[in-house]
């Protein structure tokens, strides 16, 4: 009865705080790795630009 509900709400509550703690740290990580296929994408086109002058 009560003790059921009130560890649902105990539950529901720790994992919101986890799941606002992960968000930032997912960001960070999809960032990185978005930079660096960009800078993987880059430098080929960086390197043969040089290699032309």
């Amino acid at each position: 009865g009560q003790l059921k509900e009130s560890y649902e709400i105990e539950v529901k509550l720790a994992l919101q705080k986890f799941t606002a703690a992960l968000e930032p740290l997912l960001i960070v990580l999809l960032a990185g790795g978005v930079g660096f296929i960009v800078f993987a994408c880059l430098m080929p086109i960086l390197e043969a630009t040089r290699g032309m002058q």
